[in-house]
């Protein structure tokens, strides 16, 4: 299997906060693992909401075994010396045992999904430091890197959008059910036999 030089390994998809960003990468997730033949590593944010469906904070969750860690809480005397973003505390400690190693060590022939490279995950500079290295390794190592971002400026996701190799994906509400498709083949077209 080589990589197509001409068709982008750095596919980036934004939109909305709430538009289904998260939602298309797990489908996308479930598409290749059934359609692919390449490795696939990766974790996804999820929500966590009390019983009056308000919004507490976020888990960091790796695809391939579920493993779970709190990304992010509602700011409290318990985490009120954690990294702040709005009103949450974001638990760099607990992001890094599960972002991390997935990142640490790059495999050829292998998808990375990463949900999302935004401004609670860039207070972890580690985290900044393996995702500058993969834009670096992009051109010559034989692996595609799938993110989502946030659709506002900021800094490694501004470098991720404006990386020769990379392409971003805009999902809406009207299209968030069949682009998939459309990143899907964009995935498969940098393998060939």
């Amino acid at each position: 299997m080589a990589l197509n030089v001409n068709i982008p390994k750095i596919i980036l998809i934004t939109g909305d906060p709430g538009v289904g960003k998260t939602t298309l990468l797990k489908k996308l997730y479930d598409k290749l693992s059934v359609d692919t033949s390449e490795s696939l590593k990766g974790f996804y944010t999820e929500e966590l909401r009390d019983n009056s469906h308000i919004r507490t904070g976020f888990d960091v969750i790796d695809f391939k075994d579920n493993q779970r860690a709190p990304l992010a809480r509602l700011c409290s005397a318990h985490n009120a010396s954690f990294p702040k973003v709005g009103r949450y505390s974001v638990d760099l400690n607990n992001f890094e045992k599960i972002a991390l190693p997935i990142l640490k060590h790059i495999i050829p022939k292998t998808v990375y999904l990463v949900d999302e490279i935004g401004k609670m995950e860039s207070y972890s500079k580690e985290f900044e430091r393996l995702v500058s290295d993969m834009m670096l390794k992009i051109n010559t190592d034989n692996f595609i890197l799938v993110a989502t971002v946030p659709n506002r400026s900021l800094s490694l996701s501004d470098k991720l959008k404006g990386h020769p190799l990379s392409k971003t994906f805009t999902v809406t509400f009207q299209n968030r059910n069949y682009i998939v498709e459309e990143i899907f083949n964009s995935i498969k077209k940098n393998f060939s036999t």
